[in-house]
C-alpha cells in the first residue's frame, strides 16, 4: 500500500486487537447495579366508588382513599400482585383485580360504584330515563336496561314519556351495598 509502512500496519493491527480484546472482557465483566436499576412500576388508584376505601396489594394495606381522589402505590415490584379496594367502615370488597406488572411502566387501577340498577320498562310507552337529573338514555316497551358502575349513595331515578316528556315515575334507590339494584316502571 502506497503511503503506509509495515510499521504503522503493525501498529495499526495490535490496536485493533487490543480494543477486541477491552471490548471482550467488558462484554464479559458483570455490572455491579441491577439492569432494572432506574426503572420503576407504578399503580395509580383513582376512586370513584362513593365511600372510602382501603387498597391492598397481596394481602398488605398500602393506604386509604377517599372518593373522588387518587394516589400511587410506588415502586412495586415485577410480577403477578392481586390490588383490592375495600370499603374502609365494612371491608366489602368493591374491586379486586391481579395485575401482572412489568417494570418501566405506569398502572391504573379504577375503583368505580360496583352496583347496577336494572331498569324495566313495563309501562307501555318509550320512556326518557334520568338519575340524579342527568340523562341515561331511553327504554324501548317491554326492555329492561342496566345501569353499571352505580356509586354508594342516594340515587334520584325519573322516568319521563320521550313522546312529551311528561314525568310518569320517581324513585329514590340507596345504593348502600355492593349488589343489582331493580326500578320497575308500570302505569
Amino acid at each position: 500500500m502506497p503511503g503506509l509502512d509495515k510499521g504503522h500496519l503493525k501498529r495499526a493491527a495490535g490496536m485493533v486487537t487490543v480494543l477486541a480484546i477491552l471490548s471482550l472482557t467488558s462484554a464479559n465483566c458483570k455490572s455491579n447495579s441491577d439492569p432494572d436499576d432506574g426503572l420503576a412500576a407504578n399503580i395509580h388508584v383513582t376512586n370513584t366508588c362513593g365511600k372510602t376505601v382501603d387498597v391492598f396489594m397481596d394481602g398488605a394495606k398500602q393506604f386509604s382513599v377517599e372518593t373522588g381522589l387518587s394516589s400511587t402505590i410506588s415502586t412495586v415490584p415485577a410480577g403477578s400482585h392481586l390490588v383490592e379496594a375495600k370499603v374502609t367502615e365494612t371491608e366489602t370488597v368493591v374491586r379486586s383485580e391481579t395485575l401482572d406488572i412489568v417494570l418501566g411502566y405506569d398502572y391504573a387501577f379504577a375503583v368505580y360504584g360496583p352496583s347496577t340498577i336494572a331498569v324495566t320498562n313495563s309501562y307501555g310507552e318509550i320512556l326518557k330515563i334520568s338519575m340524579d337529573e342527568t340523562y341515561v338514555g331511553d327504554i324501548g316497551v317491554a326492555l329492561t336496561q342496566t345501569i353499571r358502575r352505580v356509586k354508594f349513595g342516594e340515587h334520584k331515578m325519573k322516568a319521563a314519556k320521550r313522546s312529551d316528556g311528561t314525568d310518569v315515575a320517581s324513585l329514590t334507590i340507596d345504593v348502600s351495598e355492593v349488589k343489582d339494584y331493580v326500578w320497575i316502571i308500570t302505569k
